[in-house]
């Protein structure tokens, strides 16, 4: 029995020397598509096999050793089936691969040729230069280059840690992707938890999805289902409603960008930004913004220093106590300057004022708006309401010493440009040309000015106001001044006309008027017991002053006058021609009825009476020393004077 035993250990022995090796019969590219496939045992200290138990195998002892493809395997043993070209590996098992210095070991293993898979159990560590992945079971298929492991796994590598439940691995391209319930990255530049993770271990890019969390270095906290990340630019994309947090702004909306390392950012769809160091609150349906460092009180901020907003974007300026709307918003804080587009709503509610407008640029100093535009003005509770095609600011900054110490202003005039148009409850006025300075918080209106108050109608050449605070202090009505009030029957009209007229006021009451210069009067009086009138006062003189009462009513306390001339005619003897002064018109169809009555081009109907009075035109600026010649039907004349914002235009 032993002799038998003998002989079929030799003739075995002999039977696998014998074994076809590769050769070139075939061609190249056919001898290695075969020595792809074949397995070799280049050394075990002890080979046997059990044809009763594992037919066709040998079972190898003692410093085994395996040569496949460009991979070499040691163990403490191993079950080889030639014919098959698979083993079974087991007791300290290391795999080197040459292609991308591949090293993995285990406490067992399986590798079938056929499938070209290597299956690794039990502390699976799989190492290459610059990464290390740690498993209890890892199937690594040598075709794809992918290892595929479960429980608990374990990815180091470029200085970023991955734990997951389950995994795949690229150890040629370092692709991975990670799941299981709690898929944790740990990296300089990062710190997730997502139950989905895709990431790169050489480009440090990657791509959760799911509920995640992104924690990054500079303390910003995303939550997001979807989202692409990249380690070395420091940026990041959310796909999705997400949310980023951080001790300098909060950002949420439905995609967003944004890269650290310029700063930049952008998002679309219900895009909401709190900047919390800048004070800012910008929200629109597509927003771009930058962020930069911005020394404030000595200490440093970063803080969003530039935006762009479409569609219902909306700014809240919490340090500046303004709000801006608008379908398309710009703003540069570095520079202070801001642009809007479509449905702009400017709202200022420090200074009390607002406008809309299809279309406004401005800066600190200069400011264009236009199409559509009303300016609103809320200081007095009473919104006053203005309209102009075009309203310009134009600013100056000027210094002055105060007790030895230099302080600088900022001088500021708005033009108004082109079908003016007010409105408040108490007063309305039109124009056609509007100047107003906070020098001497001056408000100047030109080309056929009418102001209206109460059942009073008041035009001139030009009208000017100062005011005190929000509440007018002086006006003043220069050339071809008319003065007219509708009397309570609606059918007569108090009427004064001059070629100036002043009035002055307390509280933005009026206190006392004159009227100077070739003075006419048309005048009512009423008869106190029944409140009808008694006839009609015709008054020619050179000046005319009125008092009013101190009292809330402000009626009419007394009237003073150099010297004069006039009529009283009863009510049933008044001349035609004597009801009505030279220009008088009511025009009451161009006179706005209400807030929303600003956008109407009303014109002047009686234009035989316009042109036959010769009016004042506004100012024409100038530049430099040559003079310019106004015509006014071949009468020639030219006058120096300075603006309302101080520069030196020209008047006829």
């Amino acid at each position: 029995m032993n002799w038998h035993r003998t002989t079929l250990l030799i003739v075995l022995c002999l039977f696998v020397l014998c074994l076809p090796q590769p050769t070139n019969a075939q061609g190249k590219g056919k001898k290695q598509k075969k020595k792809a496939e074949w397995v070799f045992l280049d050394h075990a200290d002890d080979l046997s096999y059990d044809e009763a138990k594992r037919p066709g195998v040998q079972i190898a002892k003692g410093k085994v050793r395996f040569r496949f493809e460009d991979y070499t395997l040691a163990c403490d043993s191993a079950f080889f089936n030639q014919f098959a070209n698979t083993f079974q590996a087991l007791g300290h098992v290391k795999m080197h691969r040459g292609t991308g210095n591949i090293n993995l070991t285990c406490e067992r293993a399986n590798y079938n040729s056929m499938t070209r898979i290597f299956q690794a159990r039990k502390n699976v560590v799989l190492t290459q230069p610059g990464s290390a992945l740690h498993c209890d079971s890892l199937d690594y298929n040598s075709n794809s280059h992918m290892a595929n492991y479960e429980g608990h796994g374990r990815l180091v590598g470029n200085g970023s840690t991955i734990t997951s439940e389950k995994g795949e691995y690229n150890t040629q391209t370092h692709d991975s992707h990670f799941t299981g319930k709690r898929v944790v990255l740990h990296s300089p530049e990062y710190n997730l938890t997502t139950p989905d993770l895709t990431y790169n271990t050489q480009t440090k890019q990657g791509h959760v999805q799911g509920k995640s969390v992104i924690r990054t270095v500079n303390r910003e906290v995303i939550h997001t289902n979807n989202a692409d990340f990249n380690g070395i630019t420091h940026s990041f994309t959310t796909h999705g409603h997400s949310t980023v947090s951080s001790p300098e702004r909060d950002i949420e909306g439905d995609d967003m960008d944004y890269d650290r390392s310029t700063g930049r950012g952008e998002g679309h769809g219900h895009v909401r930004v709190n900047d919390k160091q800048g004070g800012r609150i910008i929200t629109g349906d597509n927003v771009r913004f930058r962020t930069a460092r911005v020394v404030k009180n000595r200490k440093v901020h970063n803080e969003v220093v530039e935006f762009e907003g479409e569609g219902n974007s909306k700014i809240i300026d919490h340090p500046a106590q303004r709000t801006i709307k608008g379908d398309h918003l710009s703003y540069n804080a570095q520079t202070g300057e801001g642009f809007g587009e479509g449905n702009v709503d400017y709202i200022d509610h420090k200074q009390k004022n607002a406008f809309l407008g299809d279309y406004i640029h401005y800066t600190p100093l200069d400011a264009i708006a236009y199409g559509k535009v009303i300016g609103k003005e809320f200081s007095q509770g009473d919104t006053l309401f203005v309209h102009a095609d075009t309203i310009l600011m134009k600013g100056v900054v000027e210094s002055r010493k105060i007790a030895e110490r230099t302080v600088q202003d900022t001088i500021r005039t708005f033009y108004g440009v082109d079908n003016v148009r007010a409105f408040r409850t108490d007063a309305q006025a039109v124009c056609g040309l509007l100047i107003a300075c906070s020098r001497d918080s001056s408000m100047t209106m030109y080309k056929d000015p009418i102001v209206w108050s109460g059942q009073r109608q008041m035009v001139g050449d030009s009208i000017r106001c100062f005011m005190n605070d929000s509440t007018i202090r002086e006006a003043h009505v220069m050339g071809n001044a008319m003065s007219i009030e509708l009397m309570r029957d609606g059918e007569h009209y108090n009427q004064v006309s001059a070629k100036r007229m002043n009035g002055f006021f307390t509280d933005g009451k009026i206190q006392w008027g004159e009227a100077i210069g070739n003075v006419f009067v048309i005048y009512y009086p009423i008869d106190d017991k029944d409140s009808s009138l008694i006839g009609l006062n015709y008054t020619e003189t050179d000046t005319m002053r009125f008092y009013m009462t101190p009292t809330a009513e402000r009626k009419l306390q007394k009237i003073w006058m150099p010297k004069s001339k006039g009529t009283l005619y009863p009510m049933n003897q008044i001349p035609a021609d004597k009801k009505t002064l030279r220009g008088f018109a009511w025009y009451d169809y161009i006179r706005p009825v209400d807030k929303y009555d600003l956008f109407r081009h009303a014109e002047k109907g009686d234009r035989q009476i316009h042109n036959r009075m010769i009016k004042t035109p506004p100012p024409l600026q100038y530049v430099g020393n040559s003079t310019t010649v106004v015509t006014d039907k071949g009468n020639k004349r030219k006058v120096l004077y300075p603006d309302a914002g101080g520069g030196r235009q020209r008047k006829e």
